[in-house]
């Protein structure tokens, strides 16, 4: 009998389970959303994050009115009115399925934290369906599911506009894919992991550490005879063809992304920093049970080679993301875990039945065994769950006061602030404006000049004169100045402006002034809306102070 139209059927009930289950799990992270305040807050979480939110803004308003125009030509327009274009330090791929997410939504907050928990959702579903076929029960499949959503690491990313958690959903499908590649070895299956890879590194570059994924599997599996196989090597073709353009037209600018340059001691700190941040993720309950999966999964078996396929890629991917981190110095961040937390999560379930069993051998009575589970349970909500604050706001009721959404003129707003303040205006106004018509400009880049991570910086302008002048000259309408910020992220160029707007009080005009919400403040707590009086005398300085 043939058995292909059942496998069709077993294949499309299983499509549809994992879809139920993504709906789910987006509830679960939309709900923890909800209880926090990470939908009331501005795109200020993480430095990096408005970036994230303007260049997916940038990639869908060229795919749906101006296809056609240099793409490079439109980002340099918009990043002059936009100037927190991040596509050449990141690459496009984050950005276009955020694109693609708003042309069957909006761009507003919650619209874009919606899809943030669509790909937690995604990845919770996965690690459901992983832990099942691995030998889970379906308690525990939907338990691994849900502590995925609720663990603080995962609120917080699904709060915030970052490429970690989509990086993490297409480092799973590798996984998975290169896991069915060691089932049944084919060109196909090796190419779909090498499609699914070149996806995850165009999401974000640390996705290269894919590349240690085949490797560690087959050695941890001892399936040697596959090095030699030409169906393994299919799966650098996808990574070459559409990774290796994008990396050498950017390398350059990805440099600058660099903190420091690799050393002995670089790997010396990322060892103990990851390792401390990975207990931090998961807690003492979960560790141990970590530890019990681990030994149930590899003691005996690689040496006999008999580990499944299915737990050798899910250990080959953390420890590939490892490696990655202490060989290419980026920097410390809990962040590069994520993509680690679902594979660490299935070896955590496994752990859960081996113990679970254990305790069944050891006693008769299963209520002492459900009492044990109820506790693990207890003890890790109780050292782990949280929800975790995101704590930014205050910027946007400058944007508001300007009255830009119904100006229909073109305005000009400078903002000092730090790399959180100054994103938070950009893409308050780019959400709100009819793109391109209000520009931004950032004082950290046209009140100093650095590269990327702030190195080589230097003032623009040299005295309170020249200042005023730009500030005219350049027809600037409206000025931000933030006080709030830690005194370590307080810049010359902060100072400088904070003082003149003070002492030419004929130019600047305040407006409005009000407290901005951070989780660390500095010296003030608060921020201020001058408008800028051009005609104005030629220096505009308060009598008081001229004598």
């Amino acid at each position: 009998m043939d058995q292909r139209p059942a496998n069709r059927s077993s294949r499309a009930q299983q499509i549809g389970i994992l879809a139920l289950l993504a709906l789910l799990f987006w509830g679960v992270s939309y709900g923890l959303l909800m209880q926090g305040d990470a939908l009331d807050c501005e795109f200020g979480g993480h430095p990096d994050e408005a970036s994230h939110y303007v260049s997916g803004l940038m990639v869908y308003d060229y795919l749906s009115g101006h296809l056609g125009e240099h793409p490079l030509a439109f980002a340099e327009t918009y990043y002059d009115f936009y100037p927190k274009v991040a596509i050449g330090h990141f690459p496009p791929g984050f950005y276009l399925f955020e694109a693609l997410w708003f042309f069957v939504s909006s761009g507003s907050v919650a619209s874009v934290l919606s899809f943030q928990c669509f790909v937690c959702g995604g990845i919770a579903a996965l690690l459901a369906f992983v832990v099942y076929i691995g030998g889970g029960g379906r308690i525990v499949s939907l338990g691994a599911g849900i502590v995925f959503c609720s663990l603080p690491l995962i609120q917080r990313y699904s709060g915030m506009v970052m490429s970690d958690l989509l990086l993490g959903l297409f480092c799973l499908l590798s996984c998975l894919a290169f896991a069915w590649y060691l089932q049944r070895p084919s060109i196909w299956s090796s190419f779909l992991f090498g499609c699914l890879a070149a996806m995850s590194i165009m999401v974000k570059g640390s996705g290269l550490m894919l590349a240690f994924v085949p490797p560690i599997s087959l050695i941890l599996s001892r399936r040697y005879e596959l090095f030699r196989a030409k169906s393994f090597w299919v799966a650098v073709l996808p990574v070459l063809v559409i990774c290796l353009p994008w990396m050498l037209l950017t390398y350059k600018i990805t440099e600058e992304g660099m903190v420091q340059e690799w050393s002995p001691k670089y790997v010396a700190e990322a060892l103990p920093y990851f390792a401390k941040q990975m207990y931090r993720t998961f807690g003492l309950v979960l560790v141990v049970l970590l530890g019990f999966g681990l030994r149930r999964s590899l003691k005996g078996r690689v040496a006999a080679g008999c580990i499944p396929e299915l737990s050798a890629v899910m250990l080959a991917l953390p420890i590939g993301l490892i490696l990655t981190y202490i060989l290419i110095p980026v920097g410390f961040e809990q962040r590069y875990l994520v993509p680690a937390v679902a594979p660490s999560l299935f070896f955590m379930a496994i752990g859960l039945g081996h113990f679970h069993r254990l305790l069944n051998e050891r006693w008769a009575e299963k209520w002492k065994t459900h009492l044990v589970m109820v506790l693990l349970v207890v003890g890790h909500g109780v050292e782990v769950f949280d929800i975790p604050a995101k704590r930014f706001q205050g910027f946007q009721s400058f944007v508001d006061a300007m009255g830009l959404k119904s100006d229909s003129e073109g305005k000009k707003i400078l903002i000092s602030s730090d790399s959180r303040g100054e994103g938070a205006v950009v893409a308050a106004v780019a959400m709100i404006d009819e793109r391109p018509r209000h520009r931004v400009l950032r004082g950290s880049k046209v009140l100093s000049s650095s590269d990327w991570m702030g190195r080589g910086y230097s003032l623009a302008h040299t005295n309170a004169a020249a200042l005023v002048q730009f500030v005219k000259e350049d027809e600037i309408d409206w000025v931000v100045v933030d006080a709030s910020m830690q005194t370590s992220k307080i810049m010359d160029h902060n100072l400088q402006l904070e003082n003149i707007v003070n002492t030419h009080p004929a130019v600047f005009s305040l407006v409005e002034e009000r407290k901005i919400q951070r989780k660390y403040w500095g010296r003030n707590r608060k921020a201020a809306l001058y408008k800028v009086i051009r005609d104005a005398g030629a220096d505009g300085e308060d009598e008081s102070e001229q004598h």
